[in-house]
């Protein structure tokens, strides 16, 4: 599979940003620490205000987000995360399910990406696999995406 230009450009910031935030943090709690350690345990980045997807990007499995632990911060981030688009009412269900879960629509057999482990919710007769992001300090964490219109350039 190649990578096109834009790809190489998203994981460099992504590894740009992340070792230039940690070699920022000085403790902990800091917020801007905390979220580029949750950002980067999702397998992705922060991500700033200004920040959009193209449809390009979008495509290739790249979304944007917040991840909330608790009470701590909320997080935006840009994560590498499959989307599927339902093909009939039980998997329109199922996406339903995972997003009020705070997780993602697990199509399939996907490799699961880091940072994220797989959870069978149920939904009526049905069960549903959904990708939801790792513990972090004991605590789950959720998953909330921007609406795609609302994200792409």
């Amino acid at each position: 599979m190649a990578l096109h230009l834009h790809h190489y450009i998203l994981l460099l910031l992504t590894l740009w940003t992340t070792t230039t935030q940690a070699e920022e943090c000085t403790t902990p709690t800091h917020d801007s620490c905390f979220c580029a350690r949750v950002c980067s345990k999702a397998g992705g980045a922060q991500q700033w205000m200004d920040m959009t997807l193209s449809r390009a990007d979008w495509n290739k499995g790249w979304r944007m987000g917040t991840i909330t632990y608790g009470d701590r911060s909320t997080c935006a981030c840009v994560v590498p995360m499959p989307q599927h688009t339902p093909q009939n009412k039980v998997e329109g269900q199922c996406i339903a399910r995972c997003i009020n879960a705070g997780g993602v629509w697990l199509r399939g057999r996907p490799r699961r990406p880091p940072g994220w482990r797989v959870v069978t919710f149920p939904h009526e007769d049905l069960h549903c696999p959904c990708f939801v992001v790792d513990e972090l300090d004991g605590e789950y964490g959720i998953w909330q995406e921007k609406l795609r219109g609302k994200n792409l350039r």
